[in-house]
């Protein structure tokens, strides 16, 4: 589902899915807290009778679910959510897994890249010693090879200007993030150097929020 909220047909699959399938119910997003509180928010109403002012107070409360993402509150609040006899009337098989591909697919990758190395950011680009396998070098590398994949796909050419612009823009600084940690070993990065480093991941991150604000969220 995606963050600007969910359609009729994700609401009818997931209340299915709760009414249906036998419990416990683990269910998840990217980061723990937006879309996935959002799904299980459905869960609370179709399946434990909570109501809709309770289920939207948990993902406040409980989940810490941003507000900015709108749609997910409006969806958990304000659409029609199938009762039994629908939700017993709709085809849907229960994939085990879903498969991504494209854009989909590589935004997977993207966060990841991009969450590590704002943790990084804050040791001054060294690696925690609680996370020693996170490596500055290394996840600037995956976030540019990451970025140069995406302008390579069939769709991108098709795209806003908009979001071709801000995709070269993440290319080119993902690059210069790479460049700098090429130079010399983070431990041997100057005063300089370091404050470069975070100018340019704060470029990348200003990026993602600018074309999230418009095609994700």
């Amino acid at each position: 589902i995606e963050y600007s909220g969910m359609n009729a047909d994700e609401i009818g699959r997931i209340a299915k899915t709760f009414r249906e399938l036998e419990g416990p119910f683990y269910v998840h997003c990217f980061h723990g807290r937006h879309r996935g509180p959002a799904a299980a928010a459905i869960g609370r109403i179709v399946v434990d009778g909570a109501s809709r002012d309770q289920a939207l107070a948990e993902m406040r409360q409980w989940c810490g679910t941003s507000g900015k993402y709108d749609g997910l509150y409006q969806t958990v609040a304000e659409s029609k959510i199938p009762n039994a006899e629908q939700s017993a009337a709709l085809r849907w098989d229960f994939p085990s897994r879903q498969v991504l591909d494209g854009f989909r697919a590589i935004m997977v990758g993207v966060p990841r890249a991009h969450d590590h190395l704002k943790a990084l950011k804050k040791h001054s680009w060294r690696a925690d010693p609680m996370h020693p396998d996170v490596d500055a070098r290394n996840e600037a590398e995956k976030l540019r090879d990451l970025f140069e994949s995406s302008q390579k796909l069939p769709d991108a050419a098709t795209e806003d200007e908009d979001f071709r612009a801000w995709l070269q823009t993440s290319v080119d600084a993902s690059r210069e993030l790479v460049e700098l940690f090429k130079a010399a070993p983070v431990q041997g990065l100057n005063a300089a150097q370091l404050l470069r480093a975070k100018s340019v991941l704060d470029r990348i991150t200003s990026t993602c929020t600018a074309c999230h604000a418009i095609y994700r969220d």
